[in-house]
């Protein structure tokens, strides 16, 4: 699978990116319009956009300035639900793009055990069709779409993640806590002269 591309290009940001429906419904809702091979957006909604691309690929180019909080899940796919694709909440990780094709995983995807059958579904309706005792690892899923699909059957989510997740996590507060700060000292500029 691509992986998602963003350049901010003068008033606009550039997204080149897979398909995936939850991204173009919700492009369509922040102002974005399709010219390909990129979704163009206004810079100024570049946090919807963060939140979009984050929201449908668990990625967002070099767009954010911090670091997204990341975890590893475990999926049991005797137990977690799957049809032409496996996803945890609107995050596509595998998917058969037709009937006789092979299955396509996404970067951050290891098939830990088992695998996939070398066809699945119909031909209007292809499926993932994995083997009994098919156990993948997701790396690197946010926190917030990790934790919308925490309730469905065969997801394990690992709370260490991120590789040395507490000391990222550390970094990523500090850093957080420096533009908090910068930002109050602006504000209370702004509020002295009034």
């Amino acid at each position: 699978m691509k992986t998602v591309k963003t350049i901010i290009d003068g008033k606009f940001i550039k997204v080149e990116s897979p398909y995936n429906p939850v991204f173009v419904r919700k492009a369509r809702q922040i102002q974005g319009r399709w010219d390909k091979p990129y979704w163009i957006f206004p810079l100024k909604n570049k946090e919807y956009v963060i939140n979009v691309l984050l929201d449908a690929y668990g990625d967002c180019g070099k767009l954010s300035d911090g670091e997204i909080p990341c975890i590893e899940v475990t999926l049991d796919m005797d137990k977690y639900p799957f049809n032409r694709y496996i996803t945890i909440d609107t995050l596509i990780v595998a998917e058969r793009p037709s009937r006789d094709k092979d299955v396509i995983l996404s970067p951050n995807v290891l098939v830990v055990q088992g695998g996939f059958e070398k066809s699945g579904g119909s031909a209007k309706y292809p499926c993932i069709k994995p083997l009994d005792g098919t156990i993948l690892q997701v790396e690197n899923v946010p926190l917030v779409v990790a934790e919308r699909a925490k309730n469905l059957n065969g997801i394990t989510i690992k709370k260490a993640g991120c590789a040395d997740n507490s000391t990222n996590n550390r970094k990523t507060l500090l850093e957080e806590k420096e533009k908090l700060l910068k930002r109050l000292e602006e504000i209370d500029n702004l509020l002295n002269k009034t």
